[in-house]
């Protein structure tokens, strides 16, 4: 799934920060400290090693794609992880649809064919 902002009605620069989106999804897990460093670790993969640089809300299917393929082709993460970090970005961005889809004009758009980790 992908989440896109029609940013012709939205100034990017009036969106809440990124940080301050992930700070909320994590949030959800404060009872568990594991849950938390887990679930930041897979987000820090995706934002700093793989290198998304945009607002969550400007995330296009061709970002998600590339971060499959980057996980995918990854020697040094186990097949496992790869698995797990790719479910919790996906996780994140339904949690972000959720939680901002009543102020923000979001466009969700699905990838059309099947990702294979093989």
């Amino acid at each position: 799934m992908i989440m896109t902002v029609n940013t012709a009605n939205y100034k990017v620069e009036n969106f809440p920060k990124n940080e301050k989106i992930i700070q909320k999804y994590l949030d959800n897990y404060k009872s568990s400290n594991q849950s938390v460093k887990t679930r930041r670790s897979a987000l820090n993969t995706f934002f700093i090693k793989f290198g998304y640089k945009k607002h969550i809300f400007e995330l296009k299917k061709k970002n998600f794609l590339d971060f499959f393929q980057y996980l995918k082709n990854n020697k040094d993460l186990a097949y496992n992880t790869k698995k797990l970090k790719w479910a919790i970005l996906k996780s994140f961005i339904d949690y972000t649809v959720d939680y901002y889809e009543e102020d923000y004009e979001i466009i969700i758009r699905f990838p059309k064919r099947n990702l294979d980790w093989v």
